[in-house]
């Protein structure tokens, strides 16, 4: 009799581990589904700011080639303001 007892000690404290590991796996499903929402969240928002990164490069790209171009009209200019002072 005595060794049914702790087996049926032995049983109840397995049935209360199993519980606890379920409660515990329920718990870690819900976080896995926090988790790849936020996942899912921060690729979107990626997503945008590497469009955002583009056009701001693409921009300053045509910046850089509109300074340039001035740049060179510019000294084109001075180019010709010093030649004709100099044919004076």
């Amino acid at each position: 009799m005595e060794v049914l007892a702790v087996l049926e000690k032995k049983i109840t404290t397995l049935v209360g581990l199993v519980k606890d590991l379920q409660a515990k796996n329920e718990s870690l499903k819900k976080e896995l589904v926090d988790v790849q929402e936020e996942v899912v969240f921060l690729a979107a928002e990626r997503d945008q700011m590497a469009l955002k990164i583009t056009a701001f490069e693409e921009q300053e790209a045509g910046q850089r080639e509109q300074t340039k171009c001035m740049v060179d009209s510019l000294i084109s200019d001075i180019d010709v303001l010093l030649s004709k002072e100099h044919q004076l």
